[in-house]
């Protein structure tokens, strides 16, 4: 279904992608928090996951 391939696709992500996510956001059940973000309070349960963009890694070339 929907939701194992929203998973599918998110365990490919990069922290660069550009991404599009539909779905539920929830509150994180208590004691499954993350304080050390932002968004730790919150959760999305996704039905889709759209790779907008993916990102190139840049990788420096030297030249002598």
């Amino acid at each position: 279904g929907h939701a194992e391939d929203a998973f599918a696709t998110a365990e490919t992500l990069r922290s660069e992608y550009v991404v599009q996510i539909t779905g539920v956001v929830n509150v994180r059940p208590d004691g499954q928090e993350n304080d050390k973000i932002d968004t730790g309070a919150i959760e999305v349960m996704a039905d889709a996951v759209t790779i907008l963009n993916p990102s190139n890694v840049w990788k420096p070339t030297f030249r002598k």
